[in-house]
């Protein structure tokens, strides 16, 4: 009985990873023909997905008012969403070390909650079919007297992970594209610890 249900525990899983790596495969091959890619191209990083929600993630620890999930990463990187008072974040381990992002520190104190998807920034070498992640991109919607849905930036390739930049929403509708150029560029980006930086455009 133990062996029957330990094969059906393993089979469920090969499902699971497979059903999120054709996600993963759909969603790059959606961004890879987009005209918001061409930003930042010269580099050669793609974009890869990863899901933030609750069918998704999984609680591994709650306390009054707040639940931490674990959530699926990629490369080596787990994900940790946080949601404390009504406001979320991510704190990402790498290696045995844990980053805290702390969003409600570096881009908003008011109530917020995370978009449904991180996009990672990755350089893929086709020829040995790895991907080295060198930034994420991932939205926060937050509440109050100025509402905002904006894209956080996370330089990946640092000693000290961290907020790198954040881009609000625009006029022109280059959000997306802004988010992917500052990706692209993180590392020579500073860390934010208070006020984000604000993009209103480009050329």
């Amino acid at each position: 009985m133990k062996k029957f249900l330990l094969t059906s525990l393993i089979a469920s899983l090969v499902v699971v990873a497979t059903f999120i790596t054709m996600i993963n495969i759909t969603f790059a091959n959606e961004i890879d023909s987009s005209p918001e890619t061409r930003l930042g191209a010269d580099k050669g990083y793609k974009s890869v997905y990863t899901p933030l929600s609750n069918l998704n993630c999984i609680n591994i620890n709650e306390w009054q008012g707040g639940v931490e999930q674990e959530c699926a990463g990629i490369a080596g990187f787990r994900v940790h969403l946080v949601d404390d008072d009504n406001r979320q974040s991510l704190t990402l381990i790498k290696n045995g070390k844990t980053y805290p992002l702390e969003f409600w520190r570096t881009v908003s104190p008011d109530f917020s909650e995370l978009g449904k998807l991180i996009e990672w920034r990755v350089d893929a070498d086709t020829d040995n079919h790895t991907i080295s992640p060198v930034a994420l991109i991932v939205r926060l919607k937050t509440s109050g007297e100025n509402p905002s849905s904006d894209l956080v930036v996370v330089d990946l390739e640092r000693d000290n992970i961290c907020v790198v930049d954040v881009i609000p929403p625009n006029s022109d509708g280059t959000q997306n594209e802004i988010a992917r150029s500052m990706a692209n560029q993180a590392t020579a980006l500073n860390c934010l610890e208070g006020a984000p930086i604000i993009h209103e455009g480009i050329e």
